[in-house]
């Protein structure tokens, strides 16, 4: 009889704890952003930014670079200090994405670019593991732009994947990388939902989409299907970044595996949700600080995980200022978690997402015979 009380009793606790959930969230989601402050900014560009990306360097931490595209071309930063260290202005972009092949200090970085209106044209480059510069790989049309809608660039094995969101779904095109630059599959693999999606981000660890549609709702696409994740309630989505930490084994669960962000454009506030079931997290807006203004509307946002070092060592998260000439304006992202309140995991390494195993203490002792 002590047994059944007991299920009972864990039954009524589990259930209370799946009714009171929902209610978390709607109040997590009515509160009020908390401030994060705005640690660096680089720029201003000419023009408009309208997608912002981050590259890794192999080895050296304060060597990775934020790279922006917009109507100025593809601008990329240092993070250490933001001096500038590559430039391409071939035409005005509308997204930039980067992805990695490859595993460790020798995995490969690539960005794709997409050119504003027309028909949906990309430039792709490999970016130099050395002299961080990017090279051109090859141009390519896959037809119809849709406008507004944005897309994102991940790694399967050993081809890239561009995912482009559409008024209908999306479309998937698989790059493969050959001597001769890149080899484009025909024809593009292509889902459907109703009204389409916005923006999207990839989860490199689990190889899904995740996808933003215009009325704030994010869904993961695995094996063709989308699934609700959650209703973000955001009244202009206009970005979607996803952060990966805590892989290593004996990581405590609320610390893996990662967040997704979504970017209000209206008011620049960014929402934290869970990566694996979309509870909310919090929201937070970036602040002023020192010589440092805040942001108040956005038009890009950029996420980037991975070691970035010094107050980056956790990863970072990136605005561009809705301005007639825009600057990228960054906060840590240990900051971002920490002004919510909420625990942090040891950032992934982007270009080895593999989890580490942690090894334990070990004593070794020589034992000589006699």
């Amino acid at each position: 009889m002590r047994h059944l009380s007991f299920s009972v009793a864990f039954l009524a606790l589990a259930a209370c704890g799946r009714d009171s959930q929902p209610q978390q969230d709607r109040e997590l989601l009515q509160s009020p952003a908390v401030e994060v402050a705005a640690v660096d900014q680089f720029g201003p560009v000419t023009g408009a930014v309208k997608g912002i990306a981050m590259w890794s360097h192999p080895t050296l931490p304060f060597n990775g670079l934020v790279i922006a595209a917009g109507e100025a071309g593809l601008v990329a930063w240092n993070i250490e200090d933001g001096t500038e260290v590559a430039r391409n202005d071939r035409s005005p972009l509308e997204g930039v994405s980067v992805a990695y092949l490859g595993n460790g200090t020798q995995a490969q970085g690539y960005a794709a670019a997409r050119t504003a209106g027309g028909e949906a044209d990309y430039t792709f480059y490999a970016i130099d593991n050395v002299s961080r510069e990017f090279n051109l790989l090859s141009t390519a049309s896959f037809g119809k732009r849709h406008e507004g809608r944005r897309f994102c660039l991940g790694g399967n094995g050993d081809a890239l994947v561009l995912h482009e969101m559409t008024q209908t779904g999306w479309r998937s095109t698989s790059i493969a990388i050959n001597l001769g630059g890149l080899a484009f599959s025909e024809p593009a693999t292509t889902g459907a939902h109703k009204g389409g999606f916005t923006h999207c981000a990839v989860d490199e660890l689990s190889g899904a989409i995740i996808a933003l549609s215009a009325v704030g709702e994010v869904y993961r696409i695995e094996n063709s299907s989308p699934t609700l994740l959650v209703s973000t309630g955001v009244s202009n989505p206009a970005g979607i970044g996803l952060a990966l930490n805590g892989l290593a084994d004996e990581t405590p669960e609320d610390q893996c595996c990662g967040q997704i962000a979504v970017l209000d454009g209206a008011n620049a506030v960014i929402h934290l949700f869970d990566r694996e079931d979309g509870h909310a997290l919090g929201a937070v807006r970036m602040a002023a600080s020192f010589d440092v203004e805040a942001v108040a509307s956005a038009s890009a946002l950029g996420m980037g995980y991975g070691n970035f070092g010094a107050v980056y060592r956790d990863g970072l998260v990136a605005l561009a200022t809705e301005d007639q000439d825009s600057a990228i304006r960054l906060a840590p992202f240990n900051g971002v978690m920490a002004a919510l309140a909420q625990p942090l995991g040891e950032t992934a390494n982007p270009r080895d997402l593999a989890p580490q195993r942690e090894e334990g203490f070990v004593i070794d002792v020589e034992i000589v015979k006699p």
